[in-house]
């Protein structure tokens, strides 16, 4: 899919607050939105754009939309589901579920089924002979991590086969419970420990081939899967942002008829489009392109993942492609490897950050085989490291696609560029981080100057769980979110901020370093890495 979406609907036409989305047959889109209390209605061949209003107050959520035309949606507000057509202004009560229903689902047997958020279950109920026996399909009704438990579940899937797929989104995982069994198995947990580790995911579906995909919401994206593991097909920065490459809290996703992904990209207010990328021959890809080095010790080295130790050997290559298209790489050595797809940058201070396409080696021999498209005029850098440890040995990569690519090795050394240590007192200025207007957490706020714009990563060392900010041009402690651009709390080691982020040169930034909890002081350092030198005054 090609990463840059494409906006189909933005806040005038798609309302606020837009949550599910259907696509039917037609490739007639319907979409929900909380605030308007609408449905919004188009079809991508005319773009005529036609609504039914629900009640005042409805605050509509889960969606789905039958052969017949039948609208059926849940009332957040009324703890119900509700039937609606075009043409009426009226809704019929079909469900008392006494939750909202943020995930619905009408499998082939004409059941009705919903996730209910607060009461942490899935619920089923038959359409047919107007029936209203409700029966409990996943979670127990208490909120927990076994397998018979859920915990605000989201979206929810219903195969041929009546196997149910739920986004468990606060336990941030996908689980699986087989047609007539209450005990879910997570599908996830091979992903659980990698670079896409799950957060608050809301949506789940799956294509024709029984692939996964995952609306991963509080990571801004969307991932999928295929035979040799998960990749990220939107989002893929993992940050919010309004770009065609981002999305800030996509809350549902669905493929439209011709395989392209359509995504209610929440906190931006719009329905964004992401293309299937198809290649432009009518043959097979049989177009190769290979590459050869070694691993040695004089390679350079880092870390699969963060908080690791820095001892695996590896070698970037920047691939540039010449035609749109879905191509294979395949990695041979003597050597277990391992490979990475960023896409853009490479920065081995967060190895995993930016990922494009990240598969555990299990093609032929303990190699590893990656499957991605790629599109011209984009960055791209194949990273080729080793399974295991201090290991060094030769490898070759040989490229399958729609056209030939060019390889070249590059260098990505990156090094902290400035070290600021410093300490928290108890006579330092207060403000109000949470947003509760208590001054209670100290902080200290850094003019930072930068010579080369490009990517930097700002990082602490404490014993204290520091919060870091930035913000471009002035900090005003009254205002706090004014003017902020970045903030964390978690993504360092051990309670650590550890902030990935695109400075420019000529513009005043100001970081702001403070604490994860109130009242508490220390010492810290704030550690820079980037391409060059910057310069960090106190203010």
């Amino acid at each position: 899919w090609d990463p840059h979406g494409i906006t189909v609907a933005n806040e005038t036409t798609a309302g606020v607050g837009v949550v599910d989305i259907f696509i039917d047959r037609n490739n007639t889109v319907y979409v929900t939105n909380q605030y308007d209390n609408e449905i919004e209605i188009w079809n991508m061949e005319d773009l005529i754009l036609k609504t039914i209003k629900l009640d005042n107050l409805f605050e509509a959520w889960g969606l789905f939309v039958t052969i017949d035309g039948n609208v059926y949606v849940g009332s957040d507000s009324k703890k119900n589901v509700e039937k609606w057509t075009l043409n009426e202004t009226r809704g019929t009560l079909v469900m008392n579920t006494f939750d909202a229903c943020p995930g619905m689902f009408i499998d082939i047997e004409n059941n009705i089924y919903c996730s209910l958020g607060e009461s942490h279950k899935v619920i089923k109920q038959s359409l047919d002979n107007n029936s209203n026996i409700i029966s409990v399909v996943a979670g127990n009704g208490s909120k927990g991590s076994a397998n018979n438990m859920l915990n605000r579940p989201r979206g929810i899937f219903v195969t041929i086969n009546l196997d149910l797929y739920v986004a468990d989104c606060w336990n941030d995982r996908i689980q699986l419970f087989k047609f007539g069994e209450l005990n879910g198995t997570t599908i996830t947990d091979s992903i659980s420990t990698s670079s896409f580790k799950l957060l608050k995911p809301t949506g789940v579906f799956l294509d024709s081939d029984n692939y996964i995909y995952i609306v991963d919401n509080a990571h801004h994206r969307i991932i999928g899967s295929r035979s040799t593991g998960f990749y990220c097909i939107a989002g893929c920065t993992s940050k919010p942002g309004s770009t065609s490459t981002h999305l800030e809290c996509p809350y549902a996703a669905v493929f439209d008829n011709f395989g392209n992904i359509f995504v209610t990209d929440q906190n931006n207010d719009r329905v964004q489009k992401f293309l299937l990328i198809t290649n432009n021959s009518n043959t097979s890809p049989s177009i190769q392109s290979t590459y050869s080095s070694t691993l040695t010790e004089n390679n350079q080295i880092f870390a699969h993942i963060d908080c690791e130790k820095l001892n695996y050997y590896y070698e970037t290559i920047e691939v540039k492609v010449f035609e749109n298209g879905c191509y294979t790489f395949i990695i041979k050595s003597p050597i277990d490897t391992f490979g990475y797809i960023p896409e853009d940058y490479f920065k081995p201070s967060i190895p995993t950050g930016n990922l494009l396409s990240h598969i555990d080696p299990i093609y032929a021999n303990n190699q590893f085989k990656l499957e991605t498209s790629l599109l011209v005029n984009t960055k791209y850098i194949l990273v080729v490291t080793t399974l295991n440890p201090n290991i060094t040995g030769n490898f070759s990569v040989i490229a399958i696609g729609p056209n030939h690519v060019i390889f070249n090795r590059i260098n990505v050394s990156w090094s902290v560029q400035r070290i600021y240590s410093s300490e928290l007192l108890i006579n330092d200025q207060v403000y109000p981080r949470s947003g509760c207007q208590l001054f209670n957490y100290y902080y200290e706020a850094v003019e930072i100057n930068v010579i080369e714009s490009g990517y930097y990563i700002f990082t602490s060392n404490s014993i204290m769980n520091t919060y870091g900010f930035i913000y471009e041009n002035n900090f005003d402690v009254f205002q706090y979110k004014k003017n902020l651009i970045f903030e964390d709390n978690i993504n360092g080691c051990n309670n650590q901020f550890k902030i990935s982020i695109q400075l420019q040169a000529n513009t005043k930034y100001v970081f702001v370093v403070t604490t994860s909890y109130p009242n508490v002081t220390g010492n810290y350092s704030l550690l820079v890495y980037g391409p060059n030198n910057i310069t960090l005054h106190p203010i």
